[in-house]
């Protein structure tokens, strides 16, 4: 069996890596000697994440910032409607015959299926149009559809959705999409992501003697999102404000306790200088570290070796959740709620741009001093739903 995988690897994002790290482990389970033809926005970056050789994405082809995009998406358009495929430049012929070999498409990897990654969005399509015409199977695989708050892309959305042969939803307020797009339900499953079933890798060594490692993944500031676009303003308006909380809030949980340590570890490039401007508030009043663009294997060690997790991105929280070690969120994302709700943890989880620091500060010193075990069994339940939709859509 041979899969054309594509995905959120290649941007710098550590999480997303995390899943193609668990999909993959998960696919060789099921199927003995499947074999993989992998997708990347960037190949060096897949080939020192994961040891993987890897042909640049289509994305990679048809990003607006790529130098040839405008003649590429006007062969696209032309192959499109003619079904000719020498209207398509030779780097995307290869893919259509990469998709024609292959046994099923699958389409994995993080949050990018909706409008606010527009650019990704239609590379997507353009991916499933590809599947279509060569008559090979194509799943989204445990990924958040939606939100889509541009009107004008719901007709696009419906259209291209109707030539996916199964969905893998992996939190409850995607449905909502789905259902908009009159998809059909026996072809739908609700799952969790994938990393849900990342084994514990084992003694990392970053953790010394009696300390509380208090992990730390802080993004850049951005509006909460709701499942229906942008929820109301909160009380915290610009950067400076939002760094300025969260290292106060650190510096009065280290005061509370002299055994904690922090560990802050970037999961994606992008949030590396917030992350950083934040340890740098609180770096010569406590004891802390910073790991610097970790590779994919320290990223997951790290995280699962915590003592607690306080993070603003949601795979730092699931990685610390496999090892049953407890989070506090800070949440922009409605991905992120249904993770804290999901695995009980509801009550630790703050909106990234509706807190304060004292707020934050108690959730902190309160899940030190009572830490629950993060529930985790019907997670990895649902998880493994990603690869029977795999298997559905496998059958005549």
């Amino acid at each position: 069996m041979k899969a054309y995988l594509t995905g959120g690897w290649g941007y710098g994002n550590k999480g997303d890596n995390a899943i193609y790290e668990a999909m993959t482990r998960s696919l060789k389970k099921e199927f003995p000697g499947i074999t993989f033809a992998v997708t990347s926005f960037s190949t060096d970056e897949t080939k020192k994440q994961h040891q993987t050789s890897a042909i640049p994405s289509i994305h990679y082809y048809l990003t607006k910032k790529a130098p040839l995009a405008v003649p590429r998406w006007a062969g696209v358009f032309l192959w499109f409607i003619t079904g000719i495929k020498s209207f398509l430049s030779p780097a995307l012929r290869t893919h259509l015959d990469l998709i024609s070999k292959s046994d099923i498409v699958i389409m994995g990897g993080g949050g990018y299926f909706n409008d606010a990654w527009i650019d990704m969005l239609l590379s997507r399509y353009v991916e499933i149009e590809m599947a279509h015409q060569a008559k090979t199977p194509i799943v989204i695989y445990g990924q958040t559809v939606g939100p889509f708050g541009k009107r004008w892309m719901g007709p696009a959305f419906r259209y291209f959705m109707q030539k996916l042969s199964g969905v893998a939803y992996r939190d409850r307020q995607s449905l909502a999409a789905i259902i908009k797009s009159d998809y059909p339900k026996d072809r739908t499953r609700l799952t969790a992501d994938e990393v849900n079933l990342m084994p514990v890798l084992g003694d990392s060594h970053f953790v010394q003697g009696d300390e509380i490692a208090v992990g730390v993944m802080i993004q850049k500031l951005r509006p909460h999102l709701g499942p229906d676009g942008p929820s109301n303003p909160g009380r915290i308006t610009n950067e400076g404000q939002y760094v300025s909380e969260v290292a106060e809030a650190l510096l009065k949980v280290a005061k509370s306790n002299k055994r904690v340590v922090y560990h802050f570890i970037p999961s994606t490039t992008w949030d590396e200088a917030t992350c950083r401007a934040v340890h740098e508030k609180v770096a010569n009043d406590c004891a802390s570290v910073f790991y610097s663009d970790p590779d994919v294997d320290q990223f997951m060690r790290l995280c699962q070796s915590v003592s607690i997790m306080v993070s603003t991105n949601m795979h730092p929280i699931i990685l610390a959740a496999t090892n049953g070690k407890p989070s506090v969120g800070l949440s922009y994302h409605y991905k992120l709620d249904d993770y804290m709700s999901e695995s009980s943890q509801r009550c630790r989880n703050l909106r990234i741009d509706d807190f304060s620091a004292k707020q934050l500060a108690e959730l902190i010193i309160d899940t030190i001093e009572r830490p629950t075990k993060p529930e985790t069994k019907t997670l990895m339940k649902m998880a493994e739903g990603n690869v029977e939709i795999v298997k559905q859509a496998l059958k005549p």
